[in-house]
């Protein structure tokens, strides 16, 4: 069950050194921006969330290789994440 999250603390993006977050079942309904800025994030769970969109940003987590994002209320695939070149799990 999940905690009904839905603003993520900017503070967060201080844990420098993270490289996996677990947001998955809260209520989310826009991408955290606050995680772009931790670098050394390789896996995020976003599952279960009321996601829309997945932002251009992304980009800059070059170290991504597993992003989780099932049960959201995406209606088309984001294109930009085929730019994510270690990314070796979606779903």
């Amino acid at each position: 069950c999940g905690t009904n999250i839905n603003i993520i603390p900017m503070e967060i993006n201080q844990l420098i050194n993270l490289k996996y977050i677990n947001l998955g079942r809260n209520k989310l309904d826009k991408f955290p921006m606050e995680i772009l800025q931790i670098k050394s994030l390789e896996t995020i769970n976003l599952s279960y969330n009321q996601i829309v969109t997945i932002p251009n940003e992304i980009i800059q987590l070059s170290h991504l290789k597993r992003l989780k994002l099932r049960n959201n209320c995406l209606t088309t695939f984001p294109n930009i994440l085929l730019e994510l070149k270690e990314l070796e799990v979606l779903y």
